[in-house]
């Protein structure tokens, strides 16, 4: 379903072989982690394109660099959303 969805939204067959640059951003990956495989076609289609992707787990990809980030504390999740709310 995801991989169908994304195609037709996208064009990515078609659309992604300008020579533009350009950035995906996918959030909370691990919930259509199958779909990994998708990522790395997208890329090899588009050698100009970058993918930025959050996840819990890794996608296992030749070009993939973990960054991993710590979890907050409470109190710091807290505070963080408080001021963030404000602004």
């Amino acid at each position: 379903m995801f991989v169908s969805g994304l195609d037709r939204t996208f064009s990515i067959r078609q659309g992604l072989s300008r020579p533009e640059a350009a950035l995906l951003v996918i959030d909370n990956f691990e919930q259509v982690s199958d779909a990994a495989p998708v990522v790395s076609e997208l890329l090899e289609a588009a050698p100009r394109m970058k993918v930025l992707v959050t996840s819990r787990a890794p996608l296992h990809l030749a070009a993939e660099i973990e960054y991993p980030v710590p979890s907050l504390v409470v109190d710091e999740a807290v505070a963080l959303f408080e001021r963030q709310a404000s602004v």
